[in-house]
């Protein structure tokens, strides 16, 4: 049996988790006392994640820049959220990229029946630009505005999809 082409590679932060609508606003002052199990989940992201996990075989993953400390505290509030049982996402696709904000070195990722990445969702535009060319649908999620104006041009809003719900991802990718 041959792997058919195509996999999603996800942001953590404001994409799964709602860093943005935390009871307590996040800073990296307050980062190490507050109760990051706190942090709500984005709205319908379990619900993305597990419709591309299994239109793609499982070859999906979600990929954050932290800290190790952040990394652990990610890590606890995903079990916390049952992640992993509510996705099908195994813990191993779920994980702090050595690479900083450009996740390109991930994009050859594959499962038993999928390989490649055709997806690829982030909330800053920075992290997309990576992706330029490599990957057909970049989704630029929720981006604060004046992320979109001091980064923008153009061309660059061209290359993605600017979407403000998981549900827009969907219907942006099936249509």
């Amino acid at each position: 049996m041959s792997k058919q082409f195509g996999g999603a590679l996800f942001d953590f932060g404001d994409f799964v988790a709602a860093n943005r609508r935390s009871p307590i606003p996040i800073t990296k002052e307050n980062y190490p006392t507050i109760d990051y199990n706190l942090v709500p989940e984005e709205t319908g992201a379990f619900e993305g994640l597990r419709f591309f996990n299994e239109f793609f075989g499982g070859n999906v993953s979600v990929v954050y820049n932290a800290t190790r400390f952040a990394d652990a505290r990610i890590q606890r509030w995903c079990d916390c959220r049952r992640l992993h049982e509510r996705t099908g996402i195994p813990r191993e696709r779920v994980f702090r990229t050595a690479t900083g904000r450009d996740k390109t070195a991930h994009l050859l990722q594959e499962s038993d029946t999928h390989y490649g990445t055709t997806v690829q969702g982030d909330n800053r535009l920075e992290v997309l630009k990576y992706s330029f060319g490599k990957v057909e649908h970049l989704f630029l999620y929720c981006p604060p505005d004046e992320v979109v104006e001091e980064e923008r041009t153009p061309e660059d809003l061209a290359q993605v999809h600017v979407v403000s719900s998981w549900e827009e991802i969907i219907h942006v990718y099936c249509r």
